[in-house]
């Protein structure tokens, strides 16, 4: 009886163990995940804010340009964690991706790509 007993606070143990370490990894992915996403939408809107010849200046049609987002690793072998693509290929609009993606506790993680078409200054 007493093996049964015990059998039985063991797995109850292991399951409240399993509980707890998932939530405290859920935790972390979901400040990362808050980083990342509020790193692209400051990128965007600081791409907003240039005249169509400084993007062009400083992001070579169809060429990723990376860029750091405070307390997130890059995945080797990108230099950082950010990066930014631009489409000139319309005479007036530009269309800007930007992708995050990170080192994570366990294991790469990304935020879906942010993919907008605006008219710069």
């Amino acid at each position: 009886m007493s093996i049964v007993v015990l059998a039985i606070v063991a797995v109850a143990l292991l399951g409240i163990m399993a509980y707890y370490l998932n939530s405290v990894a859920g935790a972390g992915r979901d400040r990362d995940s808050g980083t990342a996403s509020a790193a692209a939408e400051r990128k965007l809107a600081e791409l907003r804010g240039l005249s169509y010849e400084a993007l062009q200046a400083g992001y070579p049609h169809g060429t990723p340009v990376y860029f750091d987002v405070a307390g997130l690793a890059p995945v080797p072998p990108v230099p950082r964690p950010g990066s930014v693509t631009v489409d000139f290929s319309h005479p007036i609009q530009v269309r800007v991706v930007i992708r995050v993606k990170w080192k994570g506790a366990h294991g790469d993680a990304m935020i879906p790509a942010v993919d907008c078409t605006f008219v710069p200054r």
